[in-house]
């Protein structure tokens, strides 16, 4: 069974970023956060968490290390229970200003995470059974790049994104890898899941023109 549109709430974040954040109601309890962004000029998404319900469990994964994409998440993991799921890479990110490119935007912003579950792939696969969620490693953009899928959701990060985004210039980006990870998923990939990319518009998988 799919998850309703009206279970994913989409933050277009701030004057500092214009990356996607996602919040997706699993179930009457737990909410999967997709690439966390905050800032000291945009709350929103941490006055919506503010207001679920008092239960709520909170399991939050990152598309990439980029800092772009998980700007002020010290602020949720201090505020909230929450589960982090993270991969080796990413991890390496959070901890290095130069890796999550921050450096390079005069922030060096790090997060010193310790209560984190490890991502460890099988065959390029990490797949939660618990949450019935699956994390696809999928480099070029970046080493730590990886597409999340939920249901008939998928959480593409800046790999799977408007062609016109995708890059692999940047430091830590490979175009081989990236070719090849484009390439894999254009021919495996047989559902066409909603495309929820890390920044710009939802679109469907097979809209997904890219070479």
């Amino acid at each position: 069974m799919g998850i309703l549109l009206s279970d994913l709430k989409i933050f277009k974040n701030n004057d500092l970023f214009d990356s996607n954040s996602y919040v997706l109601k699993l179930n009457e309890q737990t909410y999967i956060i997709i690439d966390p962004v905050s800032s000291e000029s945009n709350f929103d998404l941490i006055e919506y968490i503010t207001g679920l319900p008092i239960n709520s469990k909170l399991v939050i994964f990152l598309t990439h290390e980029h800092f772009d994409h998980f700007f002020g998440i010290h602020k949720l993991l201090e505020s909230f229970s929450s589960r982090i799921f993270l991969s080796e890479n990413i991890l390496k990110g959070l901890n290095d200003s130069r890796i999550n490119l921050s450096y390079y935007h005069n922030m060096e912003y790090k997060c010193d995470i310790l209560n984190f579950e490890e991502i460890s792939f099988s065959n390029g696969l990490f797949f939660l059974e618990e949450f019935q969620l699956s994390v696809l490693f999928t480099p070029g953009h970046s080493t730590g790049s990886q597409c999340i899928f939920v249901k008939d959701y998928l959480f593409g990060g800046d790999t799977i994104i408007d062609p016109k985004m995708t890059t692999a210039k940047l430091p830590g980006g490979n175009k081989t890898y990236l070719k090849n990870t484009i390439s894999h998923l254009k021919n495996t990939i047989k559902i066409n899941y909603k495309v929820c990319p890390g920044r710009g518009e939802m679109f469907n998988f097979s809209d997904w023109q890219i070479n």
